[in-house]
């Protein structure tokens, strides 16, 4: 259901983010919106996308990712996608990049991973036999 199209940065013209204005959408100003809002239908969005942000599509950046938004707009379709796919892909494309930079040595100093490294641990967890 997801497509091609998963991880492609979105024209934000969605209703509930004029709560934003033209700020960037950082997790301090989620925080501060949800301590705020009185719209039930808003206060359910901004403590999903928290969710999002903080443990299934982290960043190192400070601001927040685009890619929740669009699906945020529609309450009533968040159970129809498949969110352990869309975790997984994002973090074997964070190791993908990580690994390309390491090969070709374009980083010196550390490399860092996006996603949910939670997944990351519990995967090798069960897939490496040091029991």
């Amino acid at each position: 259901m997801l497509g091609d199209n998963k991880f492609v940065l979105i024209r934000v013209q969605l209703g509930w983010l004029t709560l934003f204005g033209n700020e960037e959408i950082t997790i301090e100003k989620i925080v501060l919106k949800l301590q705020e809002e009185d719209n039930v239908d808003n206060y359910c969005r901004l403590c999903i996308l928290l969710v999002f942000s903080v443990f299934y599509f982290p960043r190192t950046s400070r601001i927040v990712t685009t890619f929740p938004f669009s699906l945020l707009d529609n309450l009533q379709s968040i159970h129809m996608w498949n969110w352990c796919e869309v975790v997984h892909s994002l973090i074997v494309k964070s190791l993908d990049r990580a690994f390309t930079q390491f090969c070709q040595q374009k980083n010196t100093g550390s490399l860092h991973l996006v996603g949910c490294v939670a997944v990351l641990q519990v995967f090798i967890w069960l897939n490496l036999n040091y029991v």
